[in-house]
Order: C-alpha cells, then sequence, then structure tokens
C-alpha cells in the first residue's frame, strides 16, 4: 500500500502535542515494564495512557480554555471495513471499497485512543459557530455528517486526527491463543487504511503490552515486521508506515521478572519510517527496526 510522505504542519500546537504524546507513552511503557501487575485488561492500560495524556497538559492538548478536550478513546474510524477482511488485507486495488460511501459495508469501526488534529476544531467552530452544531461534527458519531465533510472541497477531512493509537495487552490467560496473532494483525491494518485515507497525515502506532511469556510468532511480527500465519504458512508483512511497539514485562515460574531489552522485552518496528516515528523512538529510547 502506496501514501504519501506528507508530514503534519509542524504548529507550536503541534509540537507540543507530539512532546506531550512521547513523554506520556515513555511514562506508560516504564510504568508496565517496573509494575505490570497493575494490569489485568486492556482497558486498565488504556485509562492509565489516557490519564498520562491528560495529566498536567491541560493547555497543550485542550481548546477553548479547556473546555474541549484533543484526547478521546474508541473514536469512529472515517472510513468502512469488514473484519473479515483485515486479517488478510486490503489490496491497493480494494482500498476504495472502504469509502463511508460505500453502503454495502454497513458500519464504521473505532481507534482505541486519538488525539485530534486542533486545526480541526477549530475550523468546525468557525464554520458552525454555535457549539452543539460544531461538537455534532467533532464528536463523529454520525457517518452522514462524515459524508459531508469528505464531500466539502473546502474541508481537510483527511487531517482530522494527528495520532491514532491501537492497544493489545496479552496476559496469561490470552498470550497463547491464535485469536491475539489475529487481532494484531487487525489493528495493524485498520491503521494502514487510515494512513492511506489521510493521505499520509495520520501518525499511527499499533502498541502490544505483555506480562507472560509471549509466543515466538508475535515477538518475530513485532520485532522483525512479518510473520508466517500459522495455520496457512502465508507471510504477514506490517505495511509501511505504521508504528508497532511491543513491550514485555512478566514473572518467570521462579518469580524473577523479565524485562531484558537485549532479550527483545522492548522493541519498535516500522517499515518505511517517517521522521515522527524516529524522532519518538529516540524519546522512548527504543531501538527502531525497519
Amino acid at each position: 500500500m502506496l501514501t504519501n510522505t506528507k508530514s503534519p504542519f509542524l504548529s507550536p500546537k503541534h509540537t507540543q502535542i507530539d512532546e506531550v504524546v512521547a513523554l506520556s507513552l515513555k511514562t506508560c511503557i516504564n510504568r508496565f515494564r517496573e509494575r505490570p501487575l497493575l494490569y489485568f485488561t486492556e482497558a486498565d492500560i488504556q485509562t492509565y495512557l489516557h490519564k498520562d495524556l491528560m495529566s498536567g497538559n491541560t493547555p497543550k492538548i485542550t481548546m477553548r480554555d479547556g473546555r474541549i478536550s484533543l484526547i478521546h478513546r474508541e473514536y469512529p474510524t472515517n472510513f468502512r471495513y469488514k473484519k473479515a477482511n483485515l486479517i488478510s488485507g486490503y489490496p491497493d486495488g480494494k482500498l476504495e471499497d472502504t469509502s463511508l460511501s460505500n453502503k454495502c459495508i454497513r458500519s464504521r469501526g473505532h481507534f482505541d485512543l486519538v488525539v485530534l488534529n486542533p486545526e480541526f476544531i477549530q475550523a468546525m467552530l468557525d464554520k458552525h459557530q454555535k457549539i452543539n452544531l460544531s461538537m455534532e461534527q467533532i464528536i463523529n458519531k454520525s457517518v452522514y455528517r462524515a459524508i459531508d465533510r469528505q464531500s466539502d472541497p473546502a474541508g481537510k477531512h483527511s487531517e482530522e486526527i494527528l495520532y491514532a493509537i491501537e492497544i493489545k495487552y496479552l496476559h496469561m490467560f490470552n498470550c497463547k491463543t491464535k485469536s491475539m496473532l489475529d487481532k494484531i494483525l487487525m489493528d495493524n491494518e485498520k491503521l494502514s487504511i487510515a494512513l492511506w485515507r489521510s493521505n499520509g497525515f495520520l501518525k499511527p502506532i499499533n502498541i502490544v503490552f505483555c506480562s507472560s511469556e509471549s509466543p515466538t510468532t508475535i515477538r518475530t511480527y513485532m520485532s522483525q515486521g512479518k510473520v508466517l500465519y500459522p495455520l496457512t504458512e502465508v507471510e504477514h508483512k506490517i505495511k509501511r508506515g505504521i508504528l508497532n511497539i511491543y513491550v514485555e514485562a512478566y514473572f518467570d515460574d521462579n518469580d524473577k521478572k523479565n524485562t531484558d531489552k537485549k532479550k527483545g522485552a522492548l522493541t519498535a518496528f516500522c517499515q518505511d519510517p517517517q521522521q515522527w516515528a524516529i524522532d519518538l523512538c529516540k524519546k522512548l529510547n527504543i531501538d527502531l527496526h525497519s
């Protein structure tokens, strides 16, 4: 899948947001590596990361004197997709099928966590003037309003989201199941569609946390960007531009905590990484493979 290499315009607000995201991810990752027993569920990790992004950062990640937040969970995608197609992946020739106007696909998906583009919010406030009319667009629950924005030649429908983050949590009860690899593959495909739909504007991140010794297949996929799918022996590759981060911290049968970066407990992969991904991994002190 080919995408443009356009980077978001680095306004002061965007630069501040990049700093907040980097610091918050670092805090969240380090906390997990130090205290993996804090987390029972994927929702726990999402909650902590959301709190890290919000805490002490109100001027940087809100608008209208703190009344509108840029950080949101379960934010709708501006495209449609069939879940059944996410594991095998959408070929380039089928990407147009993900258009919001394609009513053959009934529903949209959601991102685990997003950072909205402040320029999108300001544009909606300027255009609609009234708070409620503006928020109907910004909250993005109505697919019909999203289609209207998409058809507006003066709008920037492809630049509504700065960061889209997907999170998966492997633990002692699910790490050996095939479905977890499926879910990670699906998250990467969803982010790849989002990147294509944004013409390269979006910063997509897929983070996998693991508090148990993970299967070789998932470790290989997250660190090398490719894996042979167990049932079919078909190779799956992480498509270009998607930053994948793998964080592992677990206790073995002797109650020894394993977090050794040299043994692959903290890695990142991105095919053809853009500068934002390179800079972020440097701030996180993670070796980036590509």
